[in-house]
């Protein structure tokens, strides 16, 4: 055999092994691609059924004209990395004495969302929402907040003097994938 055919010999072998190194990263690639898939389609069906939830709860409040309130979780518009609180009333009359009451603590490191849910809102207008930054998705998946919890919404109707309280899970795990960076 001759250097030259010993030489396009090697060549033939490093192209395969090449090949099959591109191949396998490929695969790779293939497979995180589905994983990511796979877990944005079960974050996405979860939001489907909470907003679905949300939806009959409001829409039979909507029916009988009272105010209904909802407190949820939301992305920023102006910030993709940042999650906002925001409390609404989606009825048709004003809602009065607004009270949030949780099993976990829901407060973080602002101010603004303590004293909101400390001395909760005397009047929330029909279509009115109350919206403050919450947290940051890096301290959702460094679980630096809790991810979920177990809300009481009430308020007063403003005509018979009753108060009307939903029950209402909250999480924060729609947000944040298994393959988020906590960094």
């Amino acid at each position: 055999m001759t250097i030259a055919e010993l030489v396009q010999v090697i060549a033939q072998i490093a192209a395969g092994v090449g090949a099959l190194a591109l191949v396998v990263v490929t695969w790779v690639l293939v497979n995180a691609t589905a994983r990511q898939a796979k877990a944005s389609a079960e974050a996405v069906e979860a939001m489907r059924e909470q907003a679905e939830s949300s939806a009959a709860q409001l829409e039979e409040m909507r029916r009988q004209g009272a105010p209904a309130v909802v407190l949820f979780f939301r992305p920023d518009p102006d910030g993709p990395n940042n999650i906002d609180i925001v409390l609404k009333n989606f009825g048709l009359r004003p809602a009065y004495d607004v009270e949030i009451t949780s099993s976990v603590p829901l407060e973080y490191d602002r101010r603004k969302v303590r004293a909101f849910l400390d001395n909760g809102v005397k009047f929330l207008a029909p279509g009115q929402a109350i919206e403050m930054p919450y947290c940051f998705l890096v301290d959702i998946a460094n679980e630096l907040v809790p991810w979920d919890y177990d809300l009481t919404v009430s308020w007063g109707d403003g005509l018979t003097g009753s108060r009307i309280e939903v029950h209402q899970p909250l999480s924060l795990r729609d947000f944040v994938h298994d393959e988020v960076t906590t960094s």
